[in-house]
């Protein structure tokens, strides 16, 4: 099985390698653990699955963060699992289909 990320989760590993103190070397970790993974395309049906994700939310009075709605549209265009160890965030997010959000 191959695991996969999203360039936004990417972002966020590489900002905090760089707020560390020991930047080379968690950059270099970064990179490693970005190898072994597949980057998910952000391609135009992401983002309208984006575009619609997030209006939904917002008319259904769930709104999230658009971040984390950039994520949940790579997961789901991609037909990927969402995995998140945030437990509240699962909870929170009932809208999510069970198959698509994994609890750590």
């Amino acid at each position: 099985m191959e695991l996969s990320t999203t360039p936004i989760v990417a972002c966020e590993l590489f900002k905090g390698a760089y707020r560390s103190k020991r930047k080379n070397l968690e950059v270099m970790k970064v990179r490693e653990i970005l190898s072994r993974l597949k980057v998910l395309d952000f391609s135009i049906s992401a983002c309208e699955k984006y575009g619609k994700l997030v209006n939904d939310l917002e008319r259904m009075g769930a709104p999230i963060s658009d971040l984390d709605a950039m994520i949940a549209s790579l997961a789901l265009t991609h037909n990927e699992p969402l995995v998140t160890a945030d437990r509240e965030y699962f909870e929170k997010n009932t809208w999510l289909n069970r198959r698509i959000m994994v609890n750590l």
